[in-house]
């Protein structure tokens, strides 16, 4: 096994046992019930990964408070423009970014699990002023991706493994079709097929290979 590959569960060791606490500030619906896990926590650098669960809600509308991609596993979301009142709406299989600063709204109707890449910092992710609009990404895409004004945060679709041989990013991968191998500097292989999610550490050198008909939803934070 490398050593700095960490691979997620959609359904981690007692992930329902214990809810998230929640106030009712938050919400403009009733409290709802949720539940999340982080695979990877670094508080100084405000970079999260796990997954998380919720009922139904409606939170309380205003600028995202920070910069977000997440896989929908079940489910799906819908986001609010509060300017325009446009509704955009990610379905389970489908991916999105919400840029931090964006004015909106989270109206959630059934349950809904996703899997996250949270980067909660006022330097690495500055509020975007003139955002009107998430950055959704669905698995009939090639090759298409956002990245925010910083470039600490690149996160799409892709047919390729270009994101993934550099030692100084962390980087967040859902396999979608076809399969991946990753060697690091010491020649351990690992290989992961479709439905497979993982997140690479940075630090150590990784190369990697991918099969002909590869296709994954990824996230690299460049800090």
């Amino acid at each position: 096994m490398i050593n700095t590959i960490i691979e997620l569960s959609a359904e981690p060791v007692g992930f329902h046992d214990v809810a998230d606490e929640l106030t009712a500030d938050m919400f403009v619906s009733s409290i709802p019930t949720q539940h999340s896990h982080d695979y990877y926590c670094d508080e100084e650098l405000g970079l999260y990964i796990g997954v998380w669960d919720t009922t139904d809600m409606q939170e309380a509308p205003g600028a995202y408070e920070l910069e977000e991609f997440m896989v929908i596993l079940v489910g799906e979301a819908s986001i609010k423009n509060n300017q325009t009142g446009h509704i955009e709406t990610v379905q389970a299989g489908e991916s999105f970014v919400i840029p931090k600063g964006y004015d909106c709204q989270w109206q959630q109707q059934g349950y809904l699990k996703k899997f996250y890449v949270i980067l909660d910092n006022d330097k690495l992710a500055a509020n975007n002023q003139n955002v009107n609009s998430i950055a959704h990404f669905s698995a009939n895409q090639n090759n298409e991706s956002y990245e925010n004004e910083q470039h600490t945060l690149k996160a799409g679709v892709s047919n390729t493994n270009d994101n993934l041989n550099c030692s100084k990013d962390y980087r967040f991968v859902s396999v979608l079709k076809g399969r991946l191998t990753l060697t690091d500097s010491s020649e351990n292989n690992q290989s992961f097929g479709e439905n497979a999610t993982i997140f690479i550490k940075k630090g150590q050198v990784v190369s990697s290979s991918i099969s002909a008909d590869y296709k994954q939803y990824f996230a690299n934070i460049s800090i």
